[in-house]
């Protein structure tokens, strides 16, 4: 664990007798649009926010019980060690996104790393709100180019975060679990690798469309289809991968042509009913 992290806890339980959790990603409405800290339930819920930017949320169980001047000082004491800690990762994981993305062969001419909201125009918002395919699936040899071809998609579909799935796969226990987490890119990596729970959790949450308000779905596997199918228990999830099957080594590798063939994966349903 981290020594600021725990220097943190160590301070909240010998002045105020309280734990602290910190939660990456959470339901974002259960907090306020100013970021100001809130109960919910027993808990007090303080939101870590710099420069516009949710970085996470720092959870005081049993928070209710300080009295409004304590609430004041433990906020004030959780955001002097988390807010510096949590930017500068961050901006770490911005520059590595960044870093991956120039070491490939595509344009990044259009694209927009996450965070830079204020270079995104009223027709991108419009047309991205629209999405209706809520899972990509990347197959590949190469877990490198896999991973670069799910960043690039991640920067095309202008979600605010690229999440590893084990990273948060402890908090999902329901597909509403997975709204709650708000509009970013869940990866999951070598999905054959999954639980037989978490298959039907993704099999439930994949089956309606989604919107940019809510995580775009991005699966890989370095087997083929037909020997992935045969590791996946969840028939409903190998059905949707079958829909949305992508070969990283067949890619367009302009990013020109590349935004065009995930328009369609994307738009698949609404270019059916024109049929």
């Amino acid at each position: 664990m981290d020594t600021a992290l725990i220097k943190l806890k160590q301070l909240l339980s010998s002045r105020y007798g309280k734990g602290l959790e910190l939660r990456r990603l959470m339901d974002l409405s259960k907090l306020r649009i100013d970021s100001e800290p809130v109960i919910q339930g027993n808990d007090l819920y303080i939101p870590i926010v710099v420069q516009e930017q949710f970085l996470g949320t720092a959870v005081i169980p049993h928070g209710w019980e300080l009295c409004e001047d304590k609430k004041k000082s433990v906020t004030q004491l959780v955001r002097m060690v988390l807010e510096p800690k949590l930017y500068s990762e961050y901006l770490e994981r911005r520059e590595t996104n960044l870093q991956s993305l120039e070491s490939t062969t595509f344009s990044t001419e259009n694209v927009t790393i996450f965070g830079d909201d204020e270079d995104l125009n009223e027709d991108t918002i419009v047309e991205q709100k629209n999405l209706v395919t809520s899972l990509l699936h990347l197959q590949g040899h190469d877990n490198s180019l896999i991973k670069k071809v799910a960043l690039q998609i991640h920067e095309f579909s202008t979600r605010w975060a690229f999440v590893p799935f084990e990273d948060v796969s402890k908090e999902i226990r329901s597909a509403m679990d997975i709204c709650n987490l708000g509009g970013m890119t869940l990866f999951v990596e070598n999905v054959e690798a999954l639980s037989e729970e978490h298959q039907a959790l993704l099999a439930e949450y994949v089956k309606s469309p989604r919107s940019l308000v809510e995580p775009l779905i991005l699966t890989s596997s370095n087997l083929s289809f037909e020997k992935l199918s045969s590791r996946l228990v969840n028939q409903a999830l190998v059905a949707e991968i079958k829909d949305s099957y992508l070969e990283v080594e067949r890619a367009p590798l302009s990013s020109e042509m590349l935004r065009e063939l995930l328009d369609l994966f994307f738009h698949k349903d609404e270019n059916q009913d024109l049929h």
